[in-house]
């Protein structure tokens, strides 16, 4: 027994629980100088903590909003998305990109993905175009991040060393020359494995030359893809049937 009464291990858990939601209804509390002075320190410590966690949280809540904050890895994985068809906003490249790998069939699957874009008044356009574009689920897996693959720093907030894989896509949409882009994506890709040599990634290309100049600055041929080269491989196998008639319709 104390000055409060009989105390157990329950009655404990209720007073620490009351006091904590500032309830308070006064059934227990401290007599002594020493029970009293020992509950102050408590209370005080509990309202510094709360208020030291809600204030990370908070500024946690605006680094995401801002893109100034880092991606943490999960159990199920996560890959990274960049390049010029990011930085310059390649719509339509985007959103066939989300849309396949967050289609609704791989749910099981879907992976968390950090965008990272080069300049910070992009990153809200990027985030709506993507937003809309998938499954309200899945917006749950996406992070946003400004920054650069050709800073160490933003590598390391992008847990890259720790990526499934790392996209890079190129801009079709014209705001460069073909072989200027695809140098530009080469640049960061080449960053990239000079920081995690053992890394996963996908090198988009415009150009099919681009794939040997690539290879000749030591990325790997298999991580590379051409656009153009694509486009003739598949208006080849629509050409595959026999007869004038087709090939002049393939051509329309």
């Amino acid at each position: 027994a104390t000055a409060m009464g009989n105390i157990d291990f329950f009655t404990m858990v209720y007073w620490v629980m009351e006091t904590v939601s500032t309830v308070g209804y006064g059934d227990f509390s401290p007599k002594t100088v020493l029970s009293k002075a020992t509950t102050m320190v408590g209370m005080f410590a509990g309202v510094a903590l709360f208020t030291i966690q809600v204030g990370n949280l908070l500024q946690t809540m605006s680094n995401q909003k801002q893109g100034t904050g880092s991606y943490k890895p999960t159990k199920r994985g996560h890959v990274i998305l960049v390049g010029g068809g990011v930085s310059n906003i390649d719509e339509t490249l985007l959103v066939a990109f989300v849309q396949e790998l967050y289609h609704a069939a791989y749910r099981s699957h879907w992976p968390d993905m950090v965008v990272m874009t080069g300049e910070a008044g992009s990153l809200g356009r990027v985030r709506d175009i993507i937003d809309q574009s998938i499954h309200h689920q899945a917006r749950q897996h996406m992070n946003f991040l400004v920054g650069s693959p050709l800073s160490v720093l933003d590598l390391a907030r992008a847990a890259a060393g720790e990526a499934n894989c790392t996209y890079f896509l190129s801009d079709t949409t014209g705001h460069l020359d073909a072989w200027d882009e695809d140098k530009e994506n080469m640049i960061r890709a080449l960053s990239l494995l000079e920081r995690y040599p053992q890394a996963a990634l996908r090198l988009m290309l415009l150009l099919q030359d681009s794939i040997d100049r690539a290879a000749s600055m030591g990325i790997a041929r298999h991580m590379c893809f051409s656009v153009n080269q694509m486009k003739s491989g598949l208006f080849w196998q629509s050409c595959r049937c026999i007869g004038w008639g087709r090939i002049l319709s393939n051509l329309v």
